[in-house]
C-alpha cells in the first residue's frame, strides 16, 4: 500500500465515522420532521428541517421539504422559491421513485416542480408559474385525474391573475398606520356612521401573553374611534368580551350596541363557538352562545346580521351545501324567531370555500370571499346582487389590486359605497395580515337612509326607557331599537324604495314618524332629536354641530298659495319660488319652507311632463368659493327632497350661483347687518318649464 492509498483509506474511514455520527442525529430529526409534516404541523417541522439543512445543505429532499413548509404558511410563501430553485438546478435531483419513509432519501419528489409553480404564482411570477405547471402536467400519468384537475385549476387561476393585473380597477388602497402592527390585524367592523371600529388582532398584551399552538398570540378584540376625521390609537376592549383564549369580532350592529364574536376555550382543546354580546352602560355583557344552527358539530367560522336585523348569514362546512365551507342564511319570522336555515346555493356557493358574508345595508348587495369562481389566488372578494325572485346574480370579482394572489377577506363597504375596509396580506404592509381602507372613485352609488337620533329629556338626561319600533309597510317586517344608555344616541338604517313607520313609545306616550326612502339619490341622513315637553313626546329635526346633534329652530316665512303657483304656470311663464329659505351656513331648509315644497311636489305629480331647474343662492357672508359650493349643496338638498317624494331625478336640474344674485340687501343703509335680508338671499329658486 503506497502513501497515497493510505491517505485515501484513512480519509474514507474518518469520513464514514463522521457520517455515521451525523447520520444518527439526522435520522432522528428526519422522522421527527416527517411525523410533523404528516400531521400538517408545518410551523413545528420547519425549524427541524432548517437544522437538518445545516447538517447537509445538499440534501435535496430536505431543501424541498423546507420549501414546502414555507409554501404552507400564510405570509412566507415566497421564501420557498430559493429552496425549490436550488433543487431544480438539476432535475437529476428529483426522484420518480421517491421514498418518503426513508431517511436516506436525498433526492426530492417530482412534485417539487408543481410546488415551485405555486410559489411563483404567489410572488406574481406568472410566466414562470405557467411554465412549471405545464411542465408538471406533462409528467403526470393520464389516469391521475385528481392531480391533473388540480394543476389545471392552478393554470386557470394564474391566467386569471394575469388578466386582472393587466386591467387593474381604479381604487386607492390606504394603509392604517395607527391600526396595524407587525402582528395580524383583520375583521374590521364599522358602526353605521363610520365613527367606531372594532377589529381582531393577534398582538401580545399584558406581561405574560399566551401563545397558541401555531406560535402566534391568541386573538383579541380591539377598538378605535374616529375623532376629527382620524382614527385613534386602538385599545384592547376590556371586560367580558375578551378572554384568555381566541376572541374575534364577527359582527357589529349599525348602532354599535350588539356584537357577535367567535370564542374558543383553552380548557376544551380550543373548541370554538359563536356568541353574542350587548353594550350596556358602556360595558360589553358576558357573551352568550347563539342559536344551535350556528353552533353545530361542524365548523362555523363567521356570522353576520343584515342592517335591518331580519337576515342572519353564516358560514359552515355542514352537509347539504355545495362543498367546502358555504354561506347559509336564516330569515326572521314575524314572531321574532329564526326560520329554517337555507343554503344560498349556486352561484354564490362553490365546491370549495366561501367566507365572510356581508350584506350591504341597501339590502341587495352581498359581499363575500371565495377560493373558487374566478379567483386570482387564495380568497378573493366578490359581490353578488339579490334579484327580485330571491336568486343571486353571478358573483363579480372586485379585481386587482383589491384582490391579490393571497387571501383577501372581511370586506366591509361604507353606506355610500365610496370606501371599504378589508383585510389582506400584501407587499408594503406592516407585518402579517393588515387592515386597509379603499377609496373607490368610480363607486356604485348606494341608496339608503341613515336614521340617526338623540333621546334626552330637556334636563339632559337620557330617555333610557324609550322604545323605537320600525315597521316596513310593504311586508310588516319589524325591528325594535333603544337608545344608548350612556349618551342617548340611536341609529338604524332603512332600505331604499320602502316606506317605514318609526314609532316612539314611552310609557303611555306614542309618536310616529313616517319615512319614505327613494330608490335613487344616494345616502339620506335623517337626523332627529326626541324629547319630552309637557308630558308629550316631541320629535325635532336636527343638524350636526361640532360632532353633536342639535335641534334646528324654525324661522318665520311667507307662504306661496297653490293658486299663485297654478295661475303663473297656466300663463306659460316660469315661476320663481323665492321663499325656500335656509339656515345660515347650512344646506338645510327652514322647517316653515316645507309646506311650500309640498305644494311644488303636488304640482309636479299632477303634471308629469313638467321639468324644473333648481338654482341655489347664499347671502354674502363667507368666502366666494365656499358660498358657491354651499349654493350647489342647497339646490341638491331640494332635489333630494323632491326625489324622496317620488319625483324622477330626470325632471330636475340644479345650478348654484353663490352670493352673486341677491334679492335683498345683506346690510342696512348704515352698514350694519341685515339678518332679514340675508335670510331672503339664502334660498333656492325653482323655475318650472314644460
Amino acid at each position: 500500500m503506497n502513501r497515497l492509498t493510505q491517505i485515501f483509506t484513512l480519509a474514507f474511514v474518518l469520513i464514514n465515522s463522521f457520517s455515521f455520527a451525523q447520520d444518527k442525529s439526522f435520522k432522528e430529526l428526519y422522522y421527527e420532521a416527517s411525523d410533523l409534516l404528516f400531521e400538517e404541523e408545518y410551523n413545528k417541522a420547519l425549524p427541524i428541517l432548517l437544522e437538518m439543512e445545516k447538517m447537509d445543505d445538499k440534501n435535496w429532499n430536505t431543501l424541498s421539504s423546507i420549501g414546502y413548509c414555507y409554501l404552507q404558511t400564510t405570509f412566507d410563501k415566497a421564501k420557498a422559491i430559493p429552496y425549490f430553485e436550488r433543487v431544480l438546478e438539476d432535475y437529476k435531483r428529483l426522484s420518480i421513485a421517491y421514498q418518503v419513509d426513508n431517511h436516506k432519501e436525498k433526492n426530492a419528489p417530482v412534485e417539487t416542480i408543481h410546488w415551485i409553480g405555486k410559489a411563483y404564482h404567489f410572488n406574481y411570477q406568472f410566466d414562470e408559474a405557467l411554465e412549471k405547471f405545464n411542465e408538471y402536467k406533462d409528467l403526470l400519468d393520464p389516469d391521475n385525474e385528481e392531480m391533473l384537475a388540480e394543476v389545471k385549476t392552478d393554470i386557470r387561476i394564474t391566467r386569471n391573475a394575469i388578466a386582472y393585473k393587466e386591467h387593474p380597477v381604479d381604487v386607492t388602497i390606504n394603509d392604517f398606520d395607527v391600526i396595524n402592527t407587525e402582528y395580524s390585524e383583520y375583521r374590521p367592523k364599522i358602526n353605521g356612521d363610520e365613527t367606531e371600529m372594532y377589529f381582531t388582532s393577534r398582538r401580545p398584551h399584558g406581561d405574560n401573553p399566551l401563545l397558541d399552538e401555531d406560535g402566534l398570540y391568541y386573538e383579541d378584540i380591539y377598538y378605535s374611534k374616529k375623532k376629527n376625521g382620524e382614527w385613534t390609537k386602538p385599545v384592547r376592549v376590556e371586560g367580558a368580551i375578551n378572554s384568555d383564549s381566541h376572541d374575534a369580532c364577527l359582527y357589529l350592529s349599525p348602532d354599535g350596541l350588539n356584537m357577535i364574536i367567535y370564542r374558543t376555550h383553552i380548557e376544551n382543546n380550543n373548541e370554538g363557538g359563536i356568541y353574542q354580546s350587548q353594550l350596556i352602560d358602556g360595558k360589553w355583557s358576558e357573551p352568550k352562545l347563539m342559536i344551535a344552527e350556528v353552533n353545530s358539530s361542524y365548523w362555523e367560522t363567521d356570522a353576520n346580521i343584515s342592517a335591518d336585523g331580519n337576515t342572519l348569514f353564516y358560514t359552515s362546512d355542514k352537509p347539504g351545501g355545495q362543498g367546502g365551507r358555504d354561506i347559509w342564511q336564516m330569515k326572521k319570522l314575524p314572531t321574532g324567531e329564526w326560520a329554517k336555515v337555507q343554503n344560498l346555493g349556486y352561484p354564490v356557493n362553490s365546491d370549495i370555500d366561501e367566507e365572510a358574508p356581508y350584506l350591504h345595508p341597501d339590502g341587495k348587495t352581498l359581499y363575500f370571499s371565495s377560493k373558487s369562481h374566478s379567483t386570482m389566488g387564495g380568497f378573493d372578494v366578490y359581490s353578488s346582487t339579490l334579484n327580485n325572485d330571491g336568486t343571486w346574480t353571478e358573483p363579480k370579482n372586485l379585481g386587482y389590486p383589491i384582490n391579490t394572489t393571497g387571501d383577501d377577506v372581511f370586506y366591509f363597504p361604507t353606506n355610500d359605497g365610496k370606501r371599504a375596509y378589508f383585510s389582506s396580506y400584501r407587499e408594503g404592509g406592516k407585518g402579517k395580515q393588515d387592515i386597509y381602507m379603499i377609496e373607490i372613485p368610480s363607486y356604485d352609488l348606494k341608496t339608503l337612509a341613515v336614521y340617526k337620533g338623540l333621546a334626552k329629556y330637556t334636563t339632559g338626561e337620557v330617555i333610557k326607557e324609550l322604545q323605537i319600533d320600525i315597521t316596513k309597510t310593504s311586508n310588516e317586517e319589524h325591528g325594535t331599537y333603544r337608545p344608548n344608555n350612556l349618551n342617548g344616541k340611536f341609529l338604524f338604517i332603512l332600505q331604499p324604495g320602502e316606506t317605514f313607520f318609526v314609532d316612539y313609545k314611552l310609557q303611555e306616550m306614542t309618536l310616529r314618524d313616517t319615512i319614505v326612502v327613494p330608490n335613487e339619490g344616494g345616502v339620506y341622513d335623517i337626523l332627529k332629536i326626541v324629547t319630552v315637553i309637557d308630558d308629550q313626546l316631541v320629535l325635532q329635526d336636527a343638524e350636526i354641530v361640532d360632532g353633536e346633534l342639535v335641534a334646528i329652530e324654525a324661522e318665520n316665512m311667507t307662504d306661496l298659495t297653490e293658486n299663485e303657483v297654478t295661475e303663473t304656470l297656466n300663463s306659460g311663464k316660469p315661476i320663481v319660488l323665492n321663499d325656500l329659505y335656509f339656515i345660515y351656513d347650512k344646506d338645510r331648509l327652514i322647517s316653515d319652507s316645507k309646506p311650500d315644497l309640498s305644494k311644488l311636489i303636488k304640482y309636479m305629480k299632477d303634471n308629469p311632463d313638467v321639468k324644473i331647474v333648481l338654482e341655489g343662492h347664499t347671502d354674502f357672508k363667507g368666502a366666494e368659493d365656499y358660498n358657491q359650493n354651499l349654493s350647489e349643496k342647497r339646490s341638491a338638498r331640494v332635489k333630494k327632497k323632491l326625489i324622496e317624494a317620488g319625483v324622477s331625478s330626470s325632471r330636475i336640474a340644479t345650478k348654484g350661483y353663490g352670493e352673486s344674485k341677491p334679492i335683498a340687501n345683506n346690510t342696512n343703509p348704515d352698514g350694519s347687518d341685515n339678518p332679514e335680508g340675508r335670510q331672503k338671499n339664502r334660498r333656492v329658486e325653482v323655475k318650472i318649464q314644460k
